[in-house]
């Protein structure tokens, strides 16, 4: 995942990308039109695994989605503050949402 994502962004900014990579390889390749965002459309990464995703989601995400109970939440959240810190990027600067699911109920008997 993360060489596409470097792909991408070297495609959507660059004239041309060369990428030599473990699991991709480009040679002098072009992407026309460029997108209206600039720099690039971005990426939200969503995803748990701490030694790669999250690694992935501080680098280059500007957006990433967490699932999971609340505790795993807040430990995933505090994972990617220390990576983020490590590379010298603002831990707010990524958007961060949640698929936790909530369930209610009328009364606490119905649980």
């Amino acid at each position: 995942m993360r060489e596409a994502v470097e792909i991408c962004k070297s495609l959507w900014t660059q004239e041309t990308t060369t990428y030599n990579g473990k699991y991709y390889r480009i040679n002098d390749t072009y992407s026309d039109p460029k997108p209206l965002q600039k720099p690039h459309p971005p990426f939200m990464i969503g995803g748990s695994r701490e030694r790669t995703t999250l690694k992935i989601v501080a680098r280059h995400a500007d957006k990433s989605n967490f699932g999971g109970s609340l505790d795993a939440l807040r430990q995933r959240m505090d994972t990617l503050r220390s990576y983020c810190e490590r590379i010298g990027r603002d831990f707010d600067s990524i958007e961060k949402t949640s698929n936790i699911a909530v369930v209610i109920y009328k009364t606490p008997e119905e649980y």
